[in-house]
C-alpha cells in the first residue's frame, strides 16, 4: 500500500515506522557536518556553508569523541558520514578514516569530487560509500566522470546532479554518461533558492524531465555487486499487520511526513553534529542540544524522545524508528534481511 498526495499527514491507526531492511536497526547513524571550508562557492549555496568561517576541530578532540560514540554503543555498528563545507580538504580527514576503519567503523563521506585521483586513490580502501556531487558551476567533468568511475570499482557511490537551470542540459548530458557506470545509485537534484523552500524558475520541460528521472536514469543502472548500506526505505505498520512501504523523499512529497506525538529514536539509532561541534538527536534539533564533541563527560541518549514537530523534513530523520504510546520497540534483528 502507498500513500497518495491527498493523504491526510498523519497515521491514527499505525503504530510504528520501522526500517524495511531489518538490519538497519543494528547501525548507529552519526551524521556530521564537519566545517564549512569548501573550495566551491556556488550561487545556490549559502556563503556559511563554504565561506571557512568555522575552522576544522582539533584531531585529537574529535578522536575522542569517536571513541565515546562507539562505546556508548556495544554491539551496534557505528557508521560515520561527514560532510563540510568539503570534508576531503581537512588535512587530518584520511588519519580519521584510518583510525575510524581500525575502530571497526564505517565511514562515509559527501564531496564534491575535486581531489586529485591519486587522493581518493589512497582513501577509497578506508571508506564505506561515498555521495559524489555534481556542482556545474565549478565541476570539471572529465575529473569528476574518473572519480565516480574510481570510486563505484571498490564502494558504494551515490552521484548528485545540482541542477541549476542555466545548465541543465549540460548536468543531463554527464548524468547520461555517469549510468552507465555499474552499482552506482543517482540523482538529478532540484534546488531552491539559499536552501530554502522556493525551488529555481525551472521550465515546464525541466520539470518533467525531473520527476520522471527514475524511469531513464535509476532504473537503468546495472549491478553486478551488493554492497553494504545503512539507511533506506521504512514501513508504517498497524497492529493487524497491515503496511505502508515508502521512501523518505515520498513521505514527504505526499505530505505524510508528520509524526507529532510519537516517541522517535532519533539520538538513539542516530546522533547529528553540526559544525560548531554541537551534538543533537536529528537536524530536527527536537529535544536541543545533548552537548558538545568536546565535553569529556558527555552523555549521551539511550530512550526516545516525544516528537513536538509538525513536520519531519529531513531524510536521515524520516528514516528513524517511531513509535505510538509507550509502545516497546521491537528487537533488532540477528540476520540481516535483504530489501
Amino acid at each position: 500500500m502507498e500513500l497518495s498526495k491527498e493523504s491526510a499527514p498523519d497515521f491514527p491507526d499505525y503504530v510504528t515506522l520501522r526500517h524495511l531492511n531489518k538490519d538497519h536497526e543494528n547501525y548507529v547513524v552519526v551524521n556530521w557536518c564537519v566545517g564549512n571550508t569548501c573550495n566551491y562557492s556556488c550561487s545556490y549555496c549559502p556563503s556559511g556553508l563554504h565561506d571557512g568561517s568555522v575552522k576544522w576541530p582539533d584531531f585529537s578532540t574529535i578522536a575522542r569523541f569517536c571513541r565515546s560514540v562507539v562505546d556508548h554503543h556495544p554491539g551496534k555498528k557505528v557508521y560515520f558520514e561527514f560532510t563540510g563545507g568539503e570534508i576531503t580538504l581537512w588535512k587530518d580527514f584520511s588519519k580519521l578514516a584510518e583510525v575510524l576503519f581500525l575502530m571497526g567503523c564505517r565511514v562515509g563521506i559527501i564531496s564534491n569530487g575535486s581531489r586529485s585521483h591519486q587522493f581518493y586513490e589512497k582513501l577509497i580502501p578506508m571508506i564505506d560509500h561515498v555521495c559524489l556531487s555534481y556542482h556545474p558551476e565549478s565541476a570539471k567533468p572529465d575529473h569528476f566522470l574518473k572519480t565516480v568511475q574510481m570510486c563505484a570499482k571498490e564502494i558504494r557511490t551515490h552521484v548528485n546532479f545540482m541542477m541549476h537551470p542555466d545548465f541543465f542540459l549540460e548536468n543531463l548530458d554527464l548524468a547520461y554518461k555517469v549510468k552507465e557506470i555499474p552499482n552506482i545509485s543517482i540523482a538529478i537534484q532540484p534546488l531552491t533558492k539559499e536552501m530554502g523552500e522556493e525551488l529555481f524558475d525551472y521550465t515546464d520541460t525541466q520539470r518533467k524531465v525531473i520527476n520522471s528521472q527514475n524511469a531513464f536514469l535509476a532504473r537503468q543502472i546495472q549491478h553486478d555487486k551488493a554492497f553494504e548500506y545503512y539507511r533506506g526505505a521504512m514501513e508504517m505498520h498497524k497492529p493487524d499487520g497491515e503496511t505502508i512501504k515508502m521512501s523518505p523523499q515520498r513521505f514527504i512529497s505526499s505530505g505524510n511526513n508528520s509524526w507529532k506525538g510519537w516517541h522517535c529514536y532519533a539520538g538513539v539509532e542516530q546522533i547529528v553534529v553540526d559544525m560548531k561541534g554541537d551534538i543533537f538527536r536529528g537536524w530536527c534539533l527536537e529535544g536541543g542540544s545533548i552537548g558538545n564533541i568536546r565535553d569529556e563527560n558527555l552523555e549521551l541518549p539511550s530512550q526516545p524522545v516525544l516528537c513536538s514537530k509538525s513536520y519531519c523534513h529531513c531524510n536521515l530523520d524520516i528514516m528513524t524508528t517511531k513509535t505510538q504510546g509507550q509502545l516497546p520497540v521491537y528487537e533488532p534483528a540477528e540476520v540481516p534481511v535483504e530489501l
